[in-house]
């Protein structure tokens, strides 16, 4: 069982590579906790920027050519 408020501490003290880890390797109940601290739109939208900045730093290129 998560701790909910530990993980909205870590939320709130994380610096921007910690807030990526944490949105990436959120299992189903810490993404719930999440959800629930950011609002489901804001989640997504900051779950998607961290994927962006995790490809990036990866070198992975997210072009698409035909």
């Amino acid at each position: 069982m998560i701790d909910t408020h530990q993980l909205l501490h870590q939320i709130e003290s994380a610096n921007t590579d910690e807030l990526i880890q944490i949105l990436l390797q959120a299992g189903s109940e810490e993404e719930r906790i999440l959800r629930s601290y950011f609002g489901d739109e804001p989640y997504e939208q900051l779950r998607l920027l961290a994927l962006k900045s995790n490809d990036r730093a990866r070198g992975v290129n997210s072009s698409v050519m035909f």
